[in-house]
């Protein structure tokens, strides 16, 4: 459901500048290593919102609503539209 509201009326460059905030912030975990989407990626995301670059080739974005303060940021992304 978050991904449906987040990528509504131009929200795919809204979501990556998003994510540019929280990386800038050092808010954003980032994992390059390649996993598989069976349990590798389950057992690696922590409580922090998670980036994983390659999962079978894949970007994968998990916990991206971790806290109260990055569904903060988001909210307040959508409402200056």
């Amino acid at each position: 459901m978050t991904s449906s509201i987040i990528c509504t009326s131009g929200g795919v460059n809204e979501f990556r500048g998003f994510l540019e905030i929280l990386k800038e912030k050092g808010k954003l975990k980032e994992i390059n290593e390649p996993l598989s989407p069976v349990y590798e990626v389950s057992s690696m995301v922590g409580s922090e919102p998670t980036l994983f670059t390659d999962v079978n080739g894949s970007k994968v974005v998990m916990n991206i609503l971790a806290s109260r303060n990055c569904s903060l940021k988001l909210l307040v992304l959508r409402l200056k539209k």
